[in-house]
């Protein structure tokens, strides 16, 4: 899916791919390379969008912190662990508890339709 978010400075629309997670009926967006441009443009404004083919689904996204963003990221990196076990480094036994800890270094928004 490609995420719209307006840039922090230039205002300008920006667009990035992403792996959207959908637990109990809630869609979720995960940074697995941390506190990446995209990241900054969404703390700075919660407004984005979600697209797939022709379908835009407009969004707040709400960052997540503790628990709930440890959940939902264990369930991203299960889901694609493939692809981003080289970039998100949990230590320990990868128990939720480590999870949780990794969170603040990979930002777990959920998104809330508007």
């Amino acid at each position: 899916s490609e995420l719209g978010a307006t840039g922090r400075s230039s205002g300008r629309r920006r667009h990035v791919m992403v792996a959207p997670i959908v637990i109990d009926d809630t869609t979720y967006i995960v940074a697995p390379y941390g506190r990446v441009s995209w990241v900054r443009n969404v703390q700075a404004n919660s407004h984005v969008s979600l697209s797939k083919g022709r379908a835009i689904t407009r969004y707040s996204a709400v960052q997540m912190r503790g628990e709930e963003a440890g959940r939902v990221l264990v369930a991203y990196y299960i889901k694609n662990k493939k692809h981003v076990a080289h970039f998100v480094d949990v230590s320990g036994d990868k128990t939720l508890m480590d999870f949780v800890a990794a969170a603040d270094r990979y930002p777990v928004f959920r998104l809330e339709h508007l």
